[in-house]
Formats: structure tokens, sequence, C-alpha cells
């Protein structure tokens, strides 16, 4: 959406050309839909300028037109050969008219368009240009106006009415004289309309459509989630183009949408959001719809649907057009909903660059490695120059005295979701990653920590730009989102590569990486797993449980010296993951994790183990509002509980996803993270939070066993639980 000035909009006259530019915009990003082949609407061209949006934003009108599009298709025919009504309020420069009409959708069917009369006395100048010929009978009434408002266009199946939906005596006058028949079959829909007029003047526009219309059917599309760091970031962006929404501060939720429906008159009113739409869909047509144009922005557009709803309420003749909600993507086993069991506080820490340009922790996407006190961070999209770009070379940071500088290396090539590995002591393995969803990063630079200092003493140098082929021998195919462990292997140390994905592909591979050997790939089949190399330890085993299905944006953690933990990620059909699968570093044999109960799908989140315990931090899913969380689960026994992380400045936004984490002496740093937030603006994390974990969560039992002993060395045998 376009951003206005800081102008006064205090009077009620600038306050509706603000929610005009809305329409106006909303408008020009169906027609890059058109354009570019997401939905076909030849007639929205006529209406509206030529614009060309992002993927992101084309996915998110997508799905919106394609929720509409679906309610008034299902209406149409279910009163097939019937007459029937839809009335469109505060239909903007909306096409569905033409577009129906076109396909012969409208037999029997009157449509009428209501918007404020500034609105359609510019949309009737525009169907006069160029659609009139779509019209039967078509009047042009630019002088008609009265005390109830404008009837710019009369003809005998399109009516475009002009007057404020705050008067609803004005609007029922309109309707009527303007040939409705309120006893008819009727839809009435609101497009992202009533969420900007004040709640109390909206609840009295769906009880009076409620009391009005017997046989209607009412569908709304609207936001939801006000309160989570989404949310926050997107009534930013409406109050500040001085279009604030208004009817989500009183319903925040799709529960409290369905109540409201009930409360106002509504029978049985069911509501759906985007992602649950959009996995309603044939599955052909979602592929095509990821074959459109390129994209890899999987968490801003699962959180934007999950901000967005359909409700539809029902009554009479109508009642059967209010379906029973599909069910959510993401899982495909009942869990039940889990409470949190408490708060963790994020405070910021401060950091200071050399060149005064602290937004250089702003960023997501990235990688980072601890040393010592030393961070270094490389790549990922944020604060680059005057705007926004991939972040060249990498910067330091000294976590003791908050110390950042940079850039360093910066043969180093901008790249993003990529990985970074500390392997035998004073080498750091970057692998992975891309530039852009066409041009993944296929060279593998290996960096060297000299002088075996750690801090700001220490410096860095790229060892090798690029990890030299060896004839005939394996090497992974480039990818992004994919998982790095450091492992144990001969006697020496490895970085197992496990999944990820490329343009047209999510892998289920492994590889692993050792200095002196270079790349060997961990084969595996439908009845064993065997390592690449001839000299591997052991026989191929037998699986004890299937291979786990292709995923990435998912998490793998060692835990002792043979374990590799893997933890949930997005798979192949675009469902986040709840699954938790363990590979023996030795055996190569893959084993399930039940976690009790089955905790929540995610990705794009972080992990670690202490103390036989997997935090995993932050990441996204599609179960309704997305508050910053850890989830830490017993490895002994499955067991979970979830934290949610609050910051310690309740102003400030903290999105824990796409970022990086790490534990520096008892403390959990999130490191950067946030994304695109639909068409609402960036966000950036631009500080690195320090969450303080609990003290039983870092006592070890040997902790425990120790201070045991000097108990009852102390006390004469007594033991720890009777002092």
């Amino acid at each position: 959406m376009d951003e206005m000035g800081d102008q006064d909009f205090d009077n009620a006259g600038s306050m509706e050309w603000a929610v005009q530019r809305t329409a106006d915009s909303a408008s020009m990003s169906k027609g890059s839909l058109h354009t570019l082949g997401y939905f076909d609407d030849i007639y929205i061209t006529c209406l509206t300028q030529e614009a060309r949006r992002s993927p992101l934003i084309n996915r998110g009108y997508y799905v919106r037109a394609q929720a509409i599009n679906q309610s008034l298709m299902t209406f149409l025919q279910s009163f097939k050969g019937q007459s029937k009504q839809i009335i469109s309020l505060g239909a903007g420069f909306d096409s569905a008219y033409f577009r129906l009409h076109g396909h012969g959708h409208l037999k029997e069917t009157v449509f009428f368009e209501v918007d404020f009369p500034s609105v359609v006395r510019s949309k009737a100048m525009l169907i006069g240009k160029t659609l009139h010929s779509r019209l039967e009978e078509a009047v042009y009434l630019p002088e008609e106006a009265d005390s109830l408002g404008s009837v710019e266009i009369r003809s005998k199946w399109y009516n475009l009415l002009g007057t404020s939906l705050d008067n609803l005596e004005n609007l029922h006058g309109l309707l009527a004289r303007n040939g409705c028949d309120f006893n008819k079959p009727t839809l009435l829909l609101s497009e992202c309309v009533m969420t900007y007029m004040d709640v109390e003047r909206s609840d009295k526009l769906i009880k009076y459509c409620a009391e009005t219309f017997p046989n209607g059917v009412f569908i709304s599309y609207e936001q939801v989630h006000p309160n989570d760091p989404f949310g926050r970031v997107m009534m930013g962006h409406f109050k500040k183009i001085h279009s604030p929404l208004k009817a989500i501060e009183v319903y925040p939720t799709p529960e409290h949408h369905r109540q409201r429906f009930l409360k106002l008159g509504w029978c049985s009113p069911k509501v759906v959001d985007m992602n649950q739409f959009y996995a309603s869909l044939d599955p052909e047509e979602r592929e095509r719809v990821d074959n459109i144009e390129p994209f890899d922005e999987f968490e801003e557009w699962h959180l934007q649907c999950s901000h967005y709803i359909l409700v539809t309420a029902a009554q009479g003749s109508c009642l059967a057009l209010s379906p029973e909600p599909t069910e959510p993507l993401p899982s495909k086993c009942d869990r039940e909903p889990h409470r949190s069991a408490g708060t963790l506080e994020a405070n910021y820490r401060s950091i200071i660059h050399d060149q005064l340009s602290v937004q250089k922790c702003g960023l997501f996407g990235h990688s980072c490695v601890k040393s010592a006190s030393d961070l270094l961070l490389i790549g990922g999209f944020g604060v680059y120059g005057s705007g926004h770009g991939r972040h060249q070379g990498a910067f330091r940071v000294d976590l003791s005295s908050g110390e950042m500088r940079g850039p360093i290396m910066p043969q180093i090539a901008g790249r993003m979701y990529h990985t970074m590995n500390v392997i035998n002591g004073n080498r750091i393995l970057v692998f992975g990653g891309r530039k852009s969803p066409l041009v993944p990063c296929d060279h593998t630079p290996l960096i060297r920590q000299r002088g075996g200092k750690s801090g700001m003493q220490a410096s860095y140098g790229v060892a090798q730009h690029n990890i030299p082929d060896r004839e005939g021998a394996y090497k992974p195919l480039p990818r992004w989102r994919h998982s790095a462990t450091t492992i144990p292997h001969k006697d020496q140390e490895a970085v197992l590569i496990y999944g990820g994905k490329n343009l047209t592909s999510v892998f289920n591979d492994c590889a692993v990486f050792t200095i002196e050997q270079g790349w060997s790939q961990v084969r595996m089949t439908s009845g064993q797993v065997e390592d690449d190399d001839s000299n591997s330890a052991g026989s191929p085993s037998e699986l004890s449980a299937s291979l786990p299905e292709a995923r990435h944006s998912h998490t793998a953690t060692l835990w002792g010296q043979e374990q590799i933990i893997v933890a949930c990620g997005l798979g192949a059909d675009g469902r986040p993951l709840n699954s938790i699968i363990t590979l023996q570093c030795v055996s190569w044999i893959w084993r399930p994790f039940k976690s009790v109960p089955t905790i929540k799908p995610r990705y794009s989140h972080t992990a670690h183990i202490i103390n036989d315990h997997l935090l995993l931090v932050g990441g996204v899913h599609l179960e309704g509002s997305v508050i910053p969380s850890i989830t830490r689960i017993s490895l002994s026994t499955g067991c979970w509980q979830e934290f949610e992380l609050m910051p310690a400045d309740p102003e400030r936004i903290l999105m824990v996803h796409s970022h990086e984490s790490v534990i520096d002496e008892g403390d959990l740093l999130i490191v950067g993270g946030g994304g695109n937030c639909f068409s609402f603006g960036t966000h950036f994390n631009k500080y690195i939070s320090s969450v303080s974990l609990p003290d039983d969560w870092l006592i070890t039992q040997e902790d425990v066993d120790r201070v045991q002993a000097k108990v009852e060395a102390k006390t004469g045998g007594t033991p720890l639980s009777s002092v």
C-alpha cells in the first residue's frame, strides 16, 4: 500500500480519502495478479493503473481474490436459474461484476455496488470509457443525487450507488429505490471495509443486514491478531497511512468474529483464516501458483495468511452456504491446546559499531558462530547503505564489550539462509545459501581464525575461497535452509549437512564434510543407510523407522557425541512439521522421538540442547497468533513446556524467526530476525536480545550430586532433601 505524508487527517473527509487510497492500492495489486497469471481478471486492468507487485504481495492478494471468488461462485451455483442479488458494500474499483458477467455466471442476478459518492463517481467515468458495452440498458446519472446519496449507473443487472455505509437509512432507501428485493437470496460482501468503520457503526451494519435480508449470506474479509509481533507491524502500518484498523481492537481473533455475527443476528457463522483456505485448494492449483514466479518468503506468507480471515454467516435459504471450516494445514495428528508454562524476559544488549551503525545487527536470513566472547556474523538481508540489501562480508561483535566491527572479509559474497560451523577449533565452514531464489551459492568458503585468540584481538581470513573439488568426488547440490551440525566422525571433526531446498526441490539427503577428505555422502535407501566411505565403521544397518520426510528450515542439534536431534521444519508440501527424529552418527540409523503431548508444528526456529533438554527457540506456525516462545523438551521423557518471550521494553517488537541464537554464559542471545511483513513494511530486530535462562535449566545432575556430597559431608551423612 502507498504511504502518505504527515497531513492533518482529523476531519472526516480526509479520513475518507485515506481509506480510498487503500482501495486504490488493493485494486492495483489485483491488477498485478492478472498480469502475472495468478488470477484471470482482464477487466481489472480497465479500472486501475498497471502495477507489478512483489511475489509476497502477489500471493497475499491471490489468496484473497480466490477466497472471495469461491464464495461468490458457491452462491451463484447454489441458486442457479433463480432470481438473486449480490450487494458489494464498499466495492471500490473491484471488477467482480464484469468478470463474472464476462464468464456468463450472472444470469438472473442483479448486482449492486455501494461506496462513497466520490469513489463511485470516478468508477462510473472509467466504466463509461472502457466497459460500457458490458452493461445492458445502462443509464448514467452523474447529476442524480439527493439526501439519500447518488446513483451513478442504473442498468438492468448492475447498479452503482454512492452513499456512506455509516448511514443505514440512506443505504436502505437507495437500495429500495433502485430495485433491491429484500426477500430474494442475497449475498452481501464486505472485503476489508468494515474494519475501517467505527465499531458501533459496523456492528449496526451487520445487524441491519441480518434483519433486512432474511435469505442472505454475509461474506466478510478482515484482519485479526493485532497483538502478536506481525500484528503490531500491521497495525502500525495502517495507523501510519491514516487508516487505522478499528474492528480488530474489539474483535481480535477468529472466534471473536464468529461470536460477533452470532450476537448480531446471523446463524451459524463460520470462520477460516487464509492458511486454512489455501490448504483447501486443489493441489494442482497450489502447484500452479508455486510455479508462477520464484518464491522464498514462507515465513511472511504464512504469517500474513494467519492474520486474515473469511467469515461466512447465513440464514434462511442461504443457510447451507455457511460450511464447516476447513481443517488447518499444519498438523497430521490431533493435539490438545497447550498453555504457556510462564514467561521469560528478553532484554536488549547494547551494540556499539565503529561506524555508528547499530542497525548492522538488524538483519534476517543470516548465520553466525560464537567463539569465546566473539560473535562472527555473515550474510543475511538487512539495513545496507542507504536502504536494504544482502550483507557483504562479515561482521564481528565482542559480546563482553558490545563492540562491533566490519565488514571484514569482503570477498565473501552476500548470501542468505546458509550455515556456519566451527570445525577443528579454528576453521569455520560456510556452506550453501542463496543470492536470490534463482541464484544459489555454489562456492563454499573456509575461514581460518588466526592466532588462536578470541574477541577483537583475533583475526579472521578466508583460508580457501572455495573447497576444491576432487576429480569424480561427491559434492552436495547447492541448497539453502538446510541444517549443518558439527559432529565427531572417525577420530576427527566433521560437518553433517541435512535437508534444505533449492528453487525446485526439497531435500532429504545427508552429506559429511571433513577438512582432510572433503565431502562424502551418507547414502540412504528404504531399507538401510550407509556411509559412502568404504572405511566406514560398522556395516549397513536396518532402519528402525521409515526415512524422515524431506524438509527445510528445520534444526539439527548434537546430543552427546553420537546423536543428532532433528526438529520440525517445513515439508515439501508447504506444511510445517511437528516431528522430532534422531540420527545415530555412527550407525546412521534414524529413529522417531515422541513428545508428550505432541508439540506444535513449526519451522524457521533455532535449537540448543542443555542438560538433556532440547530448546526450540521461536519459529513460525499456522495455528493463530504467533507469540515468540521457547519450547523446552526433556529428551529422556518427551515431556515439554512452552515459555513465552516477553521483551523487557514492551514498545519494541521482537520477531523470532529467520534469526540466529547462541548460548553465552547462561544467557540465550537472539541475534537478528524478522522479515518483510507483506505490504506493511520490513521489520528487523535491530538489537541482540538476551534471555537469562532459569538456573534449574543450567544445573546438571553432576552439580546436584556434588552439592549433595558436600552437604552430607558437613551434616554427617544427612541427605540434601532433609536439610
